[in-house]
């Protein structure tokens, strides 16, 4: 059956076609504001505003037949009724397959306990996961349906981390911005108190410090309000304590967010069993980067001394007991963030060219590992070893092109 209207036969009767969307939004009770998160979801993962659901109903209907789909199955009217058949209705808005939501969470698992051998391939997996959420999550029933959200929301959070690894600034704070957006629009509490987390942690990273510090108080005053696993907590308490402790110019505020480190040591995750909600969050506080914090936490003090810098280097041998037999790519974290506390540690006992190899070693795990979140603090350690008496060496030019590299390399 060929449709009353479609592209190569222009709709003619706009004006009739919004009253009748304009009855059935009032029929339902619905504000256009309501109309427009329902409908820009569907077609577009963000809502539209309430002006763009007031120009359809004054006929300024959308050509696309998906979309006047959508909105035929939100407001229940009869396909016929907006220029489609029933025939093409089915086809444009049932879902384009079964969405295998086991599959989904199984794939995140294996991207956050294993990573990403090849990181594009990961992209591209979780992308299309996303689109393929997109097109069949208004069409599920509950509780599928609120899984669904929850998942969709955490490859996006994913698909951010990977792209922060690459480098791929924009793509990450664009999917970060998506995915908090969205949380927060379905309150769903739990996933927008990760998100928040996850922007905060990607801010920190880039040493964004101010609205880094923003996101994670944010999501911390979130969690005590939200029925979230305690090492999620403890997570979430950690890295705030720490952007706190690297914004201090006091040694009050320095010992305020090395307090919330220390608290955050009662919440690290021991039982490293299944957990239900392991998928969704992507996320543990666990002794590895309760560890982490800790040694950042002693070496980034605001008034340099020389206990601090040897409590991070017995920190540091303490990490490297973490390693697990059977977790390549987390042993590969912990050698990397071995010598990532190293380096500075050794920087500020004045071993400023034990401090050069080290963190020269730790600009090659990154690029072995093709991850290159932390090289904003290596940049940070490279400037500084340039004021140096060390600075004019070969080995700390060595280290500027090192990191260099690494900033150009999918350019390259």
């Amino acid at each position: 059956m060929m449709a009353l209207h479609s592209p190569e036969n222009p709709i003619s009767n706009r004006e009739e076609i919004g009253e009748i969307i304009k009855k059935a939004r009032k029929g339902k009770k619905w504000s256009a504001e309501f109309l427009g998160k329902l409908y820009g979801t569907a077609i577009k993962g963000k809502p539209v505003s309430s002006d763009a659901i007031y120009q359809i109903e004054k006929g300024e209907i959308p050509q696309d037949m998906k979309r006047r789909a959508v909105l035929a199955r939100l407001l229940d009217i009869p396909p016929a009724a907006l220029g489609l058949s029933g025939l093409q209705d089915e086809m444009l808005i049932s879902p384009t397959k079964k969405v295998n939501l086991n599959g989904i969470e199984k794939l995140l698992m294996v991207y956050w306990e294993q990573g990403a051998k090849d990181p594009h391939k990961a992209l591209k997996d979780l992308s299309g996961k996303i689109e393929l959420l997109h097109r069949n999550v208004l069409y599920m029933t509950s509780p599928q349906k609120e899984y669904a959200k929850k998942l969709l929301c955490s490859c996006h959070m994913r698909v951010a981390y990977i792209c922060g690894e690459l480098g791929y600034h924009n793509k990450a704070l664009d999917h970060l911005s998506k995915v908090v957006r969205l949380a927060k629009d379905e309150e769903l509490d739990d996933l927008e108190t990760i998100a928040l987390y996850r922007k905060g942690e990607y801010l920190f990273d880039r040493r964004d410090l101010k609205p880094a510090c923003q996101y994670l108080g944010a999501a911390y005053n979130k969690a005590l309000s939200t029925p979230l696993p305690p090492h999620v907590i403890g997570r979430i308490m950690a890295l705030y304590g720490l952007a706190q402790v690297r914004i201090a110019r006091t040694q009050e505020g320095y010992k305020q967010g090395r307090k919330f480190i220390d608290k955050s040591e009662m919440l690290v995750r021991e039982d490293q069993g299944p957990l239900e909600t392991a998928a969704l969050y992507t996320l543990a506080n666990t002794r590895s980067f309760y560890l982490q914090m800790q040694g950042k936490g002693a070496i980034e003090a605001p008034v340099k001394n020389l206990q601090n810098a040897h409590q991070t280097l017995e920190i540091a041998d303490e990490l490297e007991e973490e390693k697990h037999p059977d977790k390549k790519r987390f042993n590969q974290y912990v050698v990397l963030n071995c010598n990532l506390l190293r380096s500075q540690a050794f920087f500020s006992q004045g071993y400023y060219e034990v401090a050069t190899e080290t963190a020269k070693e730790a600009v090659n795990n990154m690029f072995n590992m093709r991850t290159f979140v932390h090289l904003p603090t290596m940049k940070v350690l490279y400037e500084k070893l340039k004021e140096s008496s060390y600075g004019n060496s070969e080995a700390v030019a060595e280290l500027g092109v090192l990191i260099l590299f690494n900033e150009l390399v999918d350019i390259f």
